[in-house]
């Protein structure tokens, strides 16, 4: 089967992107073709994309207009759909690829991959603003719009919305990963079929001697949370003076996180962006990890990764976390943005060597059906489903 992948990002700048890269590599292992179109933002190191399109203009009224229409995407669909010839086309992240290719889909069997807060998902919109368009960017409440973050909304909601719902006329099917996100979906209109996601499990390793470690892995930006915990580090040091904070990714708030944190003792170690075969290690390195996530985490990967190599997980209770997480067997959840109980969630697993020691023995096995292979599998049934039904 020939495989044409359509997503924003060509490179691992997160959870949707790794999963396009990883997913592309095993349906290669098993024999189908695959190629992958994106825009051009971003590193030259660790593209996976095959294929570009111009990104989107970065400020100002050309990025307004351009959102809701890329030409350049829409010509480079074209041109791979005439080169290439896909059997099928999966959408995946769709901000820089705006609404505009997808009316050059007519007749192609496509597939629509929901990751996460896009445009088109009303009751998640407000995530797919700018923080620049909030006062206070981590709550991404209405009445916490600026004016310019209003006529955003407005634009997205009123106009880019209904045009992408428009072009999902074109689509055969579409897929969310969590049953939360299924939830979502149907409940706007979108008949959402559910695989859950497949990630990279990795081997267990065993918690590591010496002082304990708290290990954050994503993108370091205010949305993700690394700031309510960089203030639960600072609370927990006053009760657990040994703690160490691991923070591994890159993202646009890393040097005011890296500021905040700058005369903290034990110092906090910034690791920047770790690669797919230094990532065993990394995670080999911490007790446990820790997604405090205050925006909505459609499923959160990074999760199953801690879990399969033996580390329990304190997470924000939102979206599809509780789909692999369960409370006082593999890990904690905690309010989002509530740092209170972030800090006492990690002294509490930190300071109680049994409870740890068995959560770290029964991760593994609470995460083993997340597999990327198993997910190929279902997903390749999926795929060969609609193609058949196309002809």
């Amino acid at each position: 089967m020939r495989v044409l992948n359509v997503v924003s990002l060509g490179y691992p700048a997160g959870g949707a992107e790794t999963h396009v890269r990883d997913l592309s590599t095993v349906l290669r292992e098993r024999g189908h073709i695959v190629t992958t179109l994106a825009s051009d933002e971003g590193p030259t190191q660790e593209r996976f994309a095959d294929l570009s399109f111009r990104q989107l203009p970065a400020k100002g009224l050309k990025k307004i207009g351009s959102t809701l229409y890329n030409a350049d995407a829409r010509r480079q669909l074209r041109s791979a759909l005439a080169t290439f010839r896909p059997d099928v086309v999966l959408l995946h992240t769709l901000q820089q690829v705006t609404p505009a290719p997808l009316f050059e889909l007519k007749g192609v069997p496509t597939v629509l991959l929901v990751h996460g807060p896009e445009i088109y998902t009303k009751s998640l919109l407000n995530w797919s603003l700018l923080a620049s368009d909030y006062r206070l960017p981590q709550r991404r409440r209405m009445l916490d719009l600026t004016p310019g973050g209003l006529v955003h909304y407005a634009f997205y909601r009123l106009v880019c919305r209904p045009v992408y719902r428009a072009g999902f006329h074109n689509v055969n099917e579409v897929v969310a990963y969590s049953a939360y996100m299924q939830d979502l979906l149907r409940g706007e209109g979108l008949p959402a079929s559910y695989i859950p996601l497949g990630v990279q499990l990795f081997q267990p390793q065993p918690l590591p001697p010496g002082p304990p470690v708290v290990l954050f892995v994503g993108r370091l930006e205010a949305e993700k949370g690394v700031f309510n915990l960089l203030s639960a580090y600072k609370d927990l040091l006053s009760a657990l003076p040994s703690a160490r904070l691991v923070f591994a990714g890159n993202g646009k708030d890393r040097e005011r996180l890296m500021a905040e944190a700058n005369e903290l003792q034990p110092p906090v170690k910034f690791l920047g962006h770790v690669s797919r075969d230094q990532l065993p290690a990394v995670y080999a390195g911490s007790t446990i990890v820790v997604m405090p996530s205050v925006f909505v985490e459609a499923f959160g990967k990074v999760g199953p990764e801690a879990l399969s190599s033996g580390r329990p997980v304190i997470a924000s209770d939102s979206g599809g976390v509780r789909e692999w997480l369960k409370p006082g067997k593999n890990g904690l959840l905690v309010g989002p943005g509530d740092v209170a109980q972030l800090t006492a969630a990690m002294l509490s697993l930190l300071t109680d060597e049994g409870t740890l020691a068995r959560m770290a023995n029964d991760a593994p096995g609470s995460v083993s059906q997340l597999s990327i292979q198993v997910h190929a599998e279902r997903f390749e049934r999926l795929l060969q489903d609609v193609v058949a039904r196309s002809c």
